[in-house]
């Protein structure tokens, strides 16, 4: 409660019971990994990972459903996705 109520007014008991729920108290978290944790650095990987996804729009055809009727072309814009290099080269310089 200490960090919820440290002046920021941001933050909401929705997001604190989210915390608490969805992350502190679930099964696979470990407390342990949090050892040497650094915000910056953190925030610096986060930056680097978004920096890999790029934002394209993609043409898909739709299938009518109808015998006859060819499929309709239409447009999927804001489609995130990583180059097959860059997921190889993080495959195999990441830790996993």
């Amino acid at each position: 409660m200490a960090w919820f109520n440290n002046g920021n007014p941001q933050k909401s008991e929705a997001e604190l019971n989210t915390l608490v729920r969805d992350v502190l108290l679930h099964p696979d978290f470990d407390v342990t990994e949090l050892g040497d944790f650094d915000a910056g650095r953190a925030n610096k990987r986060a930056e680097k990972m978004h920096e890999d996804f790029k934002e394209t729009m993609m043409e898909i055809e739709v299938p009518s459903g109808v015998a006859g009727v060819p499929p309709m072309k239409t447009s999927v814009p804001g489609l995130f996705h990583r180059s097959l290099t860059s997921i190889i080269k993080a495959a195999f310089t990441g830790p996993l």
